[in-house]
């Protein structure tokens, strides 16, 4: 069995290249708005997005359904986003310096602290979408999906609640579908290997994954239901 990573690692940079002065501004000026209280988070109806990267998929999905909220009457999901890396939250918050959202909370910090705070049942719906591979086989023991999380991740899933994946990373997908394989309490959502090489009609497409596409990458997305 691959060792669990200790709760003090990051599964990512803390930052890459600098902040200017005016996105240094908006983090300061902006993040507490939107900075959820780990000892006090939502007990249900959480959409929940782990590694946000630069928040596109995130926001736009909380957009959408704050701009529909009122007309298919259902209930008050809140959009919780987890990111230890300080570039991706900044570029987050420029979005939301656009258009402020009530139904969007920003976790910046290492994810394991947040999948460990939530509630069993919580969550709606989790992505992990495009999570840094660690390709280096020394360094596998980095990767956010192992025994351990994923045990957290079906904690937290409400009962039928859904894992979503997406990755261009072949060696890492082998992994995911192992460790998955070897957990036994998600099931595999597909009919057909199309199901899996084509995103959903609604998908988002992030900035890595439209990077990838760019390198003629193939993209896969998983979607796992939680077995309880």
């Amino acid at each position: 069995m691959i060792k669990a990573p200790a709760n003090k690692a990051f599964f990512g940079r803390k930052q890459g290249r600098r902040i200017g002065q005016q996105a240094q501004d908006l983090y300061h000026r902006l993040l507490p708005n939107y900075l959820c209280d780990i000892n006090n988070l939502p007990s249900d109806n959480i959409i929940l997005e782990i590694g946000f990267g630069h928040g596109e998929h995130l926001y736009h999905r909380a957009m959408r359904y704050y701009n529909t909220m009122s007309l298919i009457h259902s209930p008050e999901y809140i959009f919780l986003g987890c990111e230890v890396y300080k570039n991706g939250v900044t570029h987050l918050l420029s979005l939301l310096n656009e258009k402020p959202l009530s139904n969007l909370m920003i976790y910046h910090g290492d994810a394991l602290n947040i999948l460990q705070a939530l509630s069993e049942n919580s969550c709606q719906q989790i992505y992990i979408l495009y999570p840094d591979p660690w390709p280096k086989k020394r360094h596998h023991k980095r990767r956010l999906l192992n025994q351990k999380t994923l045990s957290l991740l079906h904690h937290i899933l409400s009962p039928k609640g859904q894992l979503t994946i997406a990755s261009d990373h072949h060696d890492y997908i082998n992994w995911i579908l192992y460790e998955i394989h070897h957990y036994k309490n998600f099931n595999f959502k597909i009919d057909s290997a199309h199901d899996w090489r084509y995103p959903s009609q609604d998908w988002i497409a992030t900035h890595y994954e439209q990077k990838a596409k760019s390198y003629n990458q193939r993209c896969y997305y998983m979607n796992f239901l939680a077995d309880k």
